[in-house]
């Protein structure tokens, strides 16, 4: 499958085709780096957008898919980040024994 492009994705989302290709689409978007990233940024968009006009609103179907995928990546960095030990913004002040 070709990349896909944030008009085509908006429509997929936005559940212009039928669930065969919705779901082809998210497959591919799950496994090509390239889509995923502007998949991401669509999905977080749209999702905006949806809460915006109805803060109640759940998504369904690829897109809430779509959201638990990139939410499950999100906890994993920020899981991994922080096993890393890493002081970063978190690092007390005070404590001088990592200096």
């Amino acid at each position: 499958m070709a990349h896909v492009t944030r008009d085509f994705l908006r429509l997929i989302l936005g559940g212009t085709f039928g669930k065969s290709e919705s779901a082809q689409v998210s497959s591919h978007v799950i496994s090509c780096l390239p889509c995923r990233r502007v998949a991401r940024g669509v999905v977080l968009e749209m999702q905006t957008e949806i809460k915006a006009e109805n803060p109640k609103s759940r998504m369904s179907g690829p897109m809430r898919a779509l959201i638990e995928v990139f939410e499950a990546e999100q906890g994993d960095a920020l899981g991994a980040a922080m096993a890393q030990g890493s002081p970063g913004p978190f690092r007390d002040p005070d404590d001088r024994s990592r200096i």
